[in-house]
């Protein structure tokens, strides 16, 4: 899947529409990057200006990034990227309603910024190694050797599989009678 972001547009979200610190965008690529690695998406990030007039692009950490240039917006040149892509495995990461609607139109499924933030955060502060390497912390009374007892406890230190968390409050009930947009949506969170 191909994850294109609107840059400032989630960056703006999370800080509340202050100004975005060159620190703070280089911390978010960071993020993005660990993300890519985990779960194999390829990334497009587009942001407004940029060093050129015209649009121009780099690869940072395997994430494309693209800039508007001065001359147009980012709105503008995801638009032009979704319509070339349309035939491709695409998401949209955008609070713009104008580009949700414009990506709707070629039937690409779109996420809010901050409700990608959130899974951004959650996948990159899972720690695979670390896991891997963790003792089960499980205290035992010695005098008690209840089945019932053991398996509450160790069932606090496994970890919940993605199968088995609720798909963002939707049930099986509420899906088959869910939109195609609906269903489309839940698809592409699933592989988020």
């Amino acid at each position: 899947m191909i994850i294109v972001i609107d840059g400032y547009n989630v960056l703006k979200q999370i800080s509340f529409g202050r100004h975005v610190s060159e620190q703070e965008r280089n911390q978010f690529i960071h993020m993005l990057s660990i993300y890519r690695r985990r779960k194999k998406h390829s990334i497009v990030l587009v942001f407004d200006g940029g060093p050129d007039t015209w649009p121009s692009k780099e690869i940072i950490s395997k994430i494309q990034v693209m800039y508007s240039g001065s001359r147009k917006n980012a709105d503008t040149v995801i638009m032009e990227y979704l319509k070339g892509h349309s035939t491709q495995d695409l998401l949209l990461v955008s609070s713009d309603n104008e580009l949700c609607h414009f990506a709707n139109k070629y039937e690409i499924v779109s996420i809010g910024s901050q409700e990608f933030h959130s899974v951004l955060q959650e996948a990159v502060a899972v720690d695979d190694d670390s896991f891997a390497q963790q003792e089960p912390e499980i205290e035992l009374d010695e005098t008690e050797h209840d089945l019932n007892t053991l398996m509450e406890a160790g069932s606090r230190v496994v970890p919940q599989k993605d199968e088995d968390k609720p798909a963002f409050g939707k049930t099986q009930e509420s899906l088959q009678r869910s939109s195609k947009r609906d269903r489309a949506l839940l698809k592409k969170l699933n592989k988020l």
